[in-house]
C-alpha cells in the first residue's frame, strides 16, 4: 500500500492522561491530532488546543472495551481520511494487534510492533512465561478463575501476603470503575483476597495471585526504548517511581528520571527475549532481599510518562509517528537525569497513608518536593485541561462545538 507523508492526520485511540501528553507533543510538532474516546474521563485531552477533532464513544465505559473498539474500527473504516494510528490504551494496542490488516486496507498506517508479541504481553501470564523462559526474574504467580482457585494459589506456595491483580487491567476499569485498584491489591489474609479476587471473577475476568516482592515503592522503575526492525533499541532511558497511590500498588504520583545502566541491560535483554518490535516500556521492582530486579509488567504503547519523558529530552510520540511516515528521527542522544513529574492531589493522598503506616513524614514529603516540578495536566501553552480538570472530572462534560459525541 502507498505510504504515508509527514503532516498526515494521527488518530489516537483512547487512554486518557496518556492522551493528552501525546496530542501535545504531535500538535506542537504540527501534526492534527483526533482523539477516539474511549467512554473514560478522556474530557482532559478532548480539551487541548493541540486536538483538531474529538470523538466520544461510549457513557462511562458502559458499552465494554470489546464494543468500544469495534465502533473505533468502523470509524476508521468508514468515516476518516488516511491517517497514522496510535494506540495510547490497552484497547487500543489490542484492536491494533488483531486487525491491522483491516486498518491499512482503509488507507491507513499503524504503529509499528509485532502483533503477536503485543498480545502476550497484554497477558500478564503470558509475559510472566515468556520472560521467564529466557531468564528473567518473575515473581511466583497463579492465574485463576475462581475463588477456590486463588485459595489453592496461596496454599501452594505463594502464600499471604501475596498481590492480586486482574490480567486485563484496562477491562476491570471499565466494567467495575468501584474496584479499588486495578493495577493490583496487597492482601494480607482469607477475607481480604476474597474482596479482590470475588467482584472481577464474578465478571468473567481472570486475576493473577502473585508472590509479593519486598521493598519499598521507590523500588520500581522503568526503561523504555524503541526496537527497529534489526532488533536494534534506538534510545535507552530509565526512570524510577517515587511514590504512588495507593502505596505498594497503584498508579505513581512521583516520578524522578534516572540513569541506571542495570535497569537498562534487564529491559534490553527482556525486549530481545520476548522479541518485541516498536515502543515498549517495561517496568521493574528491585528486591529488598537481594537487590536484583523482578519483572513487574511490559506496556507495548505510550504511557502516563510520556510528557516526562519528552522533557527529559526524548520525544516519544514524534519517534514512532515518525517512524510510520519515514520521516528524519528527533534527538535520541542522553536524556536529562532529575526530571520529576508531580501528580499533587493524589500524591497528597497517598502521603496521608505513607503517614500513617510510618513510612514517611511531613517534613520529608515537603523537602521531597523542593524541585522544579512538571505536572501530567498543567502546561501554560495549553491551559485549557487544566482548569477543566479543576471544574470536576466527574462531571459529564458538554459536547464540544464542532466535535461528534457518540452514546
Amino acid at each position: 500500500m502507498p505510504g504515508l507523508v509527514a503532516g498526515t492526520s494521527a488518530v489516537l485511540l483512547g487512554g486518557t492522561g496518556t492522551t493528552l501528553a501525546v496530542t501535545r507533543a504531535l500538535g506542537q510538532a504540527g501534526v492534527p491530532v483526533v482523539i477516539l474516546g474511549d467512554g473514560r474521563n478522556d474530557i482532559v485531552a478532548r480539551r487541548s488546543r493541540y486536538c483538531r477533532h474529538y470523538e466520544h464513544f461510549g457513557d462511562e465505559g458502559a458499552e465494554g472495551p470489546a464494543a468500544i473498539a469495534a465502533a473505533w474500527l468502523a470509524w476508521l473504516e468508514h468515516s476518516s481520511s488516511p491517517s497514522v494510528v496510535l494506540p495510547c490504551s490497552d484497547i487500543g494496542l489490542e484492536l491494533v494487534a488483531r486487525h491491522r490488516d483491516r486498518i491499512e486496507a482503509a488507507g491507513h498506517r499503524a504503529s509499528e510492533a509485532d502483533d503477536a508479541v503485543v498480545l502476550a504481553m497484554l497477558d500478564k501470564e503470558k509475559t510472566y512465561r515468556l520472560a521467564s523462559a529466557g531468564g528473567i526474574r518473575v515473581p511466583r504467580t497463579a492465574q485463576v478463575a475462581s475463588m477456590s482457585a486463588a485459595h489453592e494459589a496461596v496454599d501452594d506456595g505463594i502464600g499471604l501476603p501475596c498481590a492480586v491483580k486482574p490480567v486485563r487491567s484496562d477491562r476491570v476499569s471499565l466494567a467495575l470503575p468501584a474496584y479499588p485498584s486495578p493495577k493490583g491489591i496487597l492482601v494480607r489474609d482469607r477475607q481480604s483476597l476474597r474482596a479482590a479476587v470475588e467482584p472481577v471473577v464474578a465478571i468473567g475476568e481472570p486475576m493473577l495471585v502473585s508472590e509479593f516482592v519486598p521493598g519499598p515503592d521507590s523500588a520500581f522503575c522503568s526503561y523504555y526504548s524503541y526496537i527497529d526492525e534489526q532488533g536494534v533499541p534506538l534510545f535507552d532511558f530509565t526512570k524510577r517511581k517515587l511514590r504512588q497511590y495507593p502505596p505498594l500498588f497503584g498508579g505513581g504520583t512521583y516520578h524522578v528520571t534516572e540513569w541506571m545502566p542495570d535497569v537498562a541491560e534487564s529491559g534490553r535483554r527482556f525486549f530481545s527475549t520476548v522479541g518485541l518490535r516498536g515502543l515498549g516500556n517495561v517496568e521493574f521492582k528491585r528486591d529488598a532481599r537481594d537487590g536484583g530486579l523482578v519483572l513487574i509488567e511490559c506496556n507495548a504503547r505510550f504511557t502516563m510518562a510520556t510528557g516526562q519523558v519528552r522533557r527529559a529530552g526524548i520525544d516519544l510520540a514524534l519517534v514512532v509517528y515518525n517512524r510510520v511516515v519515514g520521516a528524519p528521527m528527533p534527538a535520541l542522544g542522553e536524556f536529562a537525569d532529575g526530571v520529576r513529574l508531580w501528580y499533587p492531589t493524589l500524591d497528597f493522598k497517598g502521603f496521608r497513608r505513607y503517614r500513617a503506616d510510618g513510612a514517611l513524614t511531613a517534613s520529608s514529603w515537603v523537602k521531597s518536593l523542593l524541585h522544579l516540578q512538571h505536572f501530567p495536566v498543567f502546561d501554560w501553552r495549553d491551559p485549557v485541561p487544566a482548569a477543566t480538570a479543576l471544574r470536576g472530572r466527574l462531571r459529564r462534560p458538554r459536547p464540544i462545538p464542532g466535535e461528534t459525541v457518540r452514546v
